[in-house]
């Protein structure tokens, strides 16, 4: 393992499985419910700019993606696709881009859902292509982390 894969194992776990670690999954459901509305709302009464457009195409490709990669533990199905095959085309409104961001969010706690339901470990681990191995729990927080981080960016 090289010393850059190193260092963003290691940034990864402080960022996504630490905050994490041992949540039941009950809990880590109600937090992913609960972000629901805040990043909704980080996104609402932006400008409808091309920019914007982008930036929030990016977080939906990127929860999408995600949504696939957690797929794998509930299906079975190993899905190879990079991120940018999820992002959805900007040349649509914001208020659109918007609406498909919380449909997308609302996809994502569904399948944590069945993830619960089916009582599957929150410790499983599936790769992320850039930053290594992280769990069920934290692939959830990589999305919480990331569309919020990302949304701080709308003007």
């Amino acid at each position: 393992m090289s010393i850059q894969s190193r260092i963003m194992h290691f940034v990864a776990g402080v960022m996504f499985e630490r905050p994490v670690r041992g949540i039941s999954a009950d809990a880590l459901l109600d937090r992913f419910r609960a972000s629901q509305l805040p990043f909704t709302t980080a996104l609402q009464h932006k400008s409808d700019t091309q920019a914007n457009r982008t930036l929030v195409a990016h977080i939906i490709g990127i929860e999408r993606w995600a949504q696939a990669r957690l797929d794998q533990v509930h299906s079975g199905v190993l899905h190879h696709a990079e991120s940018n095959a999820y992002v959805p085309t900007t040349d649509v409104s914001y208020a659109q881009l918007v609406t498909l961001a919380d449909t997308t969010r609302t996809a994502s706690i569904a399948l944590l859902n069945s993830v619960v339901t089916a009582n599957l470990p929150l410790t499983q681990h599936v790769m992320h292509t850039d930053i290594g191995s992280l769990s069920v729990a934290g692939w959830i927080q990589y999305m919480m982390t990331h569309s919020m981080h990302e949304a701080k960016k709308l003007r």
